[in-house]
């Protein structure tokens, strides 16, 4: 079955029932066990519990990967409540989305016409766009993190680790960027109620978590 995603024509055949092909198969094979367990933790609805879930960010502008995010807010929840996490325990995903060119205007790769000049096609240049359609960004990623499991506790201090440590990278984009960026990255930041803050900060506004 593994094969079919080499022939179209097999795979356009494969319907839902594989799933249940899978669970009955009596190959013992780790492969195959791996599989079961995943299907099996989507029948019974047992999936990951997303805690936490960024504002959209400029994709030109992050460069760490989810395993980086990952050990940092690790890191944030033992530094803030003294709790040790495995990198098991979490996951981070870190979401792209474009319209296919990556920070490029799709718009400028489209051919229009003129009812002057009916068979014949050009781009259009920006400067015969309309100027609403001005400067505009054509990507940007998301942060998600996600529980593996269910616990209430774990959660919490997840989600307020994850937060933590958004915030202090934010604070670090303001430090280094230039005035112009800085006035707007901080405009973004008070439209979304985000406060850059110290260490010691999030530990005051975090004692009152119940951890019992």
């Amino acid at each position: 079955m593994s094969e079919c995603i080499e022939d179209m024509l097999a795979y356009t055949e494969l319907t839902d029932n594989i799933l249940f092909k899978i669970i009955y198969m009596e190959n013992t094979a780790t492969e195959v066990q791996e599989a079961k367990n995943i299907i099996q933790r989507v029948f019974t609805r047992d999936l990951y519990t997303c805690v936490y879930e960024s504002i959209p960010l400029e994709s030109k502008d992050f460069h760490k990967t989810a395993d980086e995010i990952l050990k940092a807010i690790l890191n944030k929840a033992n530094e803030l409540f003294g709790v040790t996490y495995k990198s098991t325990d979490a996951v981070v995903e870190v979401t792209y989305l474009d319209f296919g060119m990556k920070h490029q205007n799709p718009v400028e790769k489209l051919l229009v016409y003129s009812k002057h000049e009916e068979n014949s096609a050009r781009h259009l240049p920006k400067s015969e766009a309309s100027r609403i359609l001005g400067p505009m960004t054509f990507s940007e990623l998301l942060i998600r993190v996600y529980s593996c499991d269910r616990d209430k506790v774990k959660c919490q201090v997840l989600d307020k680790a994850a937060k933590a440590w958004f915030e202090d990278m934010q604070s670090g984009w303001n430090q280094t960027m230039s005035t112009p960026e800085k006035k707007k990255k901080e405009e973004l930041s008070l439209s979304m109620q985000i406060t850059p803050s110290s260490a010691g900060k999030h530990k005051a506004r975090y004692s009152s978590l119940d951890m019992e």
